[in-house]
Order: structure tokens, then C-alpha cells, then sequence
């Protein structure tokens, strides 16, 4: 990620972080010694990789990053005044 302009190890693993816990990627494969870590993006299905990964390919995204869609505004109601009479 470097020649991306990415420099800090420490900037990577939070935006990592952040994008874990948002629900836009999930683990696919656990990395460990000599085997990398593998991601999938939640709104896109996993493709069945002939055991690669630690998880079933599925037929759909997963589609858990909707959770964090902001609301709809609500509309503004309007103010009408009452007459005491």
C-alpha cells in the first residue's frame, strides 16, 4: 500500500479495524505463520475458492453494511396555532 501513499502500519490497521466493525468486510481466512489473512466485502458474494477459504461461498452478498445506512430525515411538521376561545 505504499506507493498508494499508505506509509503507517498503524493507519492501515485501524482503517482496517473500522471497516471490520462497520460490517463492510468480513474475515474469509484467518492468516497466521506464512499464510495470509483474507477479506471479503459484505456487499459482494463470496465465490467458492476450493477450500482457500474458512467460510462457505454463498449464493448473495450478505448485505450487512445496510445496518449502518443513516435514517431517512423525517419530514418537518408543520407548526399550526389554536385559538383559545
Amino acid at each position: 500500500m505504499q506507493h498508494k501513499g499508505w506509509k503507517s502500519k498503524d493507519t492501515l490497521n485501524k482503517a482496517l479495524k473500522e471497516l471490520l466493525s462497520g460490517d463492510w468486510l468480513e474475515v474469509t481466512r484467518q492468516g497466521g505463520r506464512h499464510r495470509a489473512s483474507l477479506y471479503g466485502v459484505t456487499f459482494y458474494a463470496i465465490d467458492d475458492c476450493k477450500g482457500k477459504l474458512d467460510v462457505r461461498s454463498t449464493g448473495s452478498p450478505r448485505g450487512t453494511w445496510k445496518k449502518n445506512e443513516p435514517l431517512p430525515s423525517m419530514p418537518k411538521l408543520k407548526v399550526v396555532t389554536r385559538w383559545a376561545g
